[in-house]
């Protein structure tokens, strides 16, 4: 394990830039992702992205010019081949209310199972539902499982990124 910096470690005169990067699976003592010792120049951040670093990601004289977009986890959700944290910075994806995961990605409604997908067994749930007050099938949460809860379930039918 690094002492700082498991992704980066700035400790030079003057300040550098670090634009459009991704930092992933860095482990180390303080900044798991990005570390600059104080009193050195500062490190200046424009998109970056880090994810799986651990606690305490960045740390030290660090200055953010653009988006910065951290995770847990290193995922991409959509399936572009992109990690998720970039394609946040960049602005192509949306992160809505900063956690670094994709909105999009957070929640497929009528997906009452979690499996992924809009299918015959959430279907079968909310049918076992019917009538019942709150349950996971109350998909437009007014309390009851009702002929509303099968046309969003029915509208949102397949895979939940489709």
């Amino acid at each position: 394990m690094a002492t700082a910096g498991g992704g980066l470690a700035w400790q030079g005169e003057g300040s550098t830039t670090v634009v459009d990067a991704l930092f992933s699976d860095n482990v180390a003592a303080v900044g798991g992702a990005i570390y600059s010792a104080h009193g050195s120049g500062a490190l200046l951040l424009d998109t970056v992205g880090y994810c799986g670093n651990g606690e305490a990601a960045i740390s030290g004289d660090v200055v953010e010019l653009g988006p910065v977009v951290g995770s847990d986890a290193c995922i991409d959700c959509d399936g572009s081949g992109v990690i998720d944290v970039i394609e946040i910075a960049r602005g192509d994806l949306v992160d809505a209310d900063g956690d670094g995961t994709v909105d999009l990605c957070e929640s497929c409604l009528g997906d009452i199972d979690g499996d992924g997908m809009v299918d015959g067994s959430d279907l079968g749930i909310l049918l076992f539902e019917w009538g019942a007050g709150p349950s996971a099938a109350d998909l437009d949460g007014d309390g009851q499982v009702s002929g509303s809860d099968l046309g969003i379930l029915l509208f949102e039918w397949g895979f939940c990124l489709d």
